[in-house]
């Protein structure tokens, strides 16, 4: 996160910046204390939103490919940790998960 900026500033900030669109209604879904990328160690702060406007474009070339809008029984298998968590998340409703460990 950018200093002096919380959580749902970056995220409607990094959205617009790599989507193009603008969300609202944004809630907090989960924390998760992982170290699955040693040595490092990192904390994911998991968002939920509701889309606003706009047409998802890829407007970061690089990482992404395209962005589709998929429902949750429809989700590719490969995904990052993150990801992952988020899914996983919802599916349980948990909202903490300490130190997380890719089997």
């Amino acid at each position: 996160m950018s200093s002096l900026w919380g959580p749902r500033q970056c995220a409607k900030r990094e959205i617009m910046e790599e989507c193009g669109i603008m969300i609202e209604d944004i809630k907090l879904q989960f924390v998760s204390n992982t170290n699955n990328y040693k040595p490092k160690h990192f904390i994911h702060i998991g968002l939920t939103a509701k889309w606003k406007s706009g047409i998802p474009k890829v407007l970061e070339p690089g990482g992404i490919e395209s962005w589709k809008w998929r429902s949750r029984t429809d989700i590719p298998k490969h995904l990052s940790v993150g990801s992952e968590l988020t899914l996983k998340a919802l599916k349980e409703g948990r909202v903490m998960y300490d130190m997380v460990i890719r089997e």
